[in-house]
């Protein structure tokens, strides 16, 4: 339910959200998520016990007491893993933790179009503390489903419910740039710059802006940042190569 999240939840959930998708845990990271889930959901019944929100799947909670090592791969744990999640579905089915951090999985496991549904269903409880994050998620999800209109339609659903949510903006400046509707991207780059610091995924899409827009001077603010701040990002390593998606 929503009424005992703690503050500290929404702030994890938007570990999930740092752009662009490929920050998304994947693999062993993802299923670990999938795992602390059906912990979670196989004690729901009985559980009155404190929760720490876990960094590597924000929003999902495991046991602060107790709790044994969180199982890795293999595809018979994995099955069984997302058996005991659809079972804490069907014993706490407003859980928008749950339909969040199972969307999640969904996206990063090849089924971004199933996920959908879970985010949807996440953000229909009004107690949900963290819906920017479900928006977000569900708009990463819409365009790696190639769902573009989606996608634009949640980051834009998440800059109203936020306004100037720089991950929000980040992802929506993506769809614009590569929509080719440059004065757009570049006008939500005011609120990814306003990140401190800001991140070098959003340093680089406001390089490739300028650059689109042949504005030099600020294509070099851009490049001079990024060498300054991240002279070790991949990033950094690709503005030698001349590399704008």
């Amino acid at each position: 339910t929503g009424s005992d999240r703690s503050p500290a939840i929404s702030a994890t959930m938007e570990l999930l959200s740092s752009p662009p998708l490929r920050n998304a845990p994947t693999g062993t990271s993802a299923t670990r998520c999938a795992f602390t889930l059906s912990q979670r959901a196989a004690s729901i019944p009985s559980s009155s016990a404190a929760v720490l929100a876990s960094p590597e799947c924000p929003g999902a909670r495991a046991r602060a007491r107790g709790s044994s090592p969180t199982p890795r791969g293999g595809a018979v744990r994995q099955k069984q893993a997302e058996e005991n999640v659809r079972r804490g579905l069907e014993l706490a089915p407003a859980d928008s933790e749950i339909h969040h951090n199972w969307g999640w999985y969904l996206c990063t496991h090849g089924r971004p179009r199933e996920s959908i549904a879970e985010f949807e269903a996440a953000l229909r409880n009004p107690l949900y503390r963290a819906p920017e994050s479900a928006l977000i998620n569900a708009g990463k999800c819409s365009a790696q489903a190639g769902d573009l209109a989606a996608a634009d339609q949640y980051f834009r659903r998440a800059l109203a419910l936020k306004p100037g949510n720089p991950v929000a903006a980040y992802n929506l400046a993506l769809l614009s740039y590569r929509g080719g509707r440059l004065d757009d991207a570049r006008a939500l780059m005011r609120f990814v710059m306003a990140q401190n610091p800001p991140s070098p995924e959003g340093l680089f899409l406001g390089m490739c802006i300028e650059r689109r827009l042949q504005d030099r001077q600020s294509e070099e603010s851009y490049i001079m940042q990024l060498k300054n701040r991240y002279p070790n990002s991949a990033e950094t390593r690709a503005i030698a190569a001349g590399a704008c998606e």
